[in-house]
């Protein structure tokens, strides 16, 4: 099996048609999406779930979803490929116009600012930030699996987040809905923002899964 490790469900969803279609060829493998939770310290504990609870260990592991630009270049809707290039699998199958490859930093907490990821940029010059990636590769790396990350910039480096969203999680790392509406509420200026923003993620999933499918289904070909 492949498996495409994302931070949360609506990260998840992104991958659900591929997921729904069948399969190009009986050559190619099956495909899992295992949700891990956000922040380094809950995804690293439920991915070693995952594993030691599989039947079978992953083929390999794309480490996927959103992630924040640092890296002035970058536009959203850009995708960032980082890892082990040279032990993981067709790695050049990854295609689209909008891919680049680089490197990222792996936070404790949301970046929410376009100072924040100047500064960042500055002292580590990485293209891109999340808050499972290293942690993620390095386990990967732990149990002998090939693992990458391929994930899309929500926020270039110079656009600010309309709301610190890390207020709205829980525990298992989803997205309270009912907070964040009634934060919303309480200031409905940055609704625009919100939608906006909205339209960047729609468009980051539209790029990755351009970008997966020829991945995935160069099993087929390679089989």
């Amino acid at each position: 099996m492949v498996v495409i490790c994302v931070a949360m469900p609506e990260e998840a969803r992104i991958f659900r048609s591929i997921l729904r279609s069948a399969h190009p060829s009986p050559t190619v493998p099956s495909l899992q999406i295992w949700t891990t939770g956000v922040g380094p310290e809950l995804a690293g504990r439920n991915f070693s779930r995952y594993i030691e609870s599989a039947s079978t260990a992953p083929k390999a592991v794309v480490i996927s979803g959103f992630a924040g630009g640092l890296n002035p270049r970058l536009r959203s809707g850009d995708l960032v490929l980082h890892g082990n290039y040279e032990e993981f699998p067709w790695v050049d199958r990854f295609r689209h116009e909008c891919l680049v490859r680089g490197k990222y930093l792996t936070s404790d907490k949301i970046i929410t600012s376009a100072q924040e990821k100047q500064v960042l940029f500055d002292s580590t010059q990485h293209d891109a930030v999340d808050m499972e990636s290293s942690v993620l590769l390095d386990q990967c790396q732990s149990y002998g699996i090939p693992g990458i990350v391929l994930k899309a910039i929500s926020d270039a480096a110079h656009e600010d987040l309309p709301l610190d969203f890390s207020q709205f999680l829980d525990n298992s790392g989803r997205m309270n809905y009912v907070q964040l509406a009634m934060s919303i509420a309480r200031k409905p200026t940055v609704l625009p923002s919100l939608l906006d923003l909205g339209s960047r993620s729609s468009l980051c999933g539209h790029n990755l899964r351009s970008a997966f499918h020829p991945w995935w289904t160069s099993f087929s070909s390679q089989s």
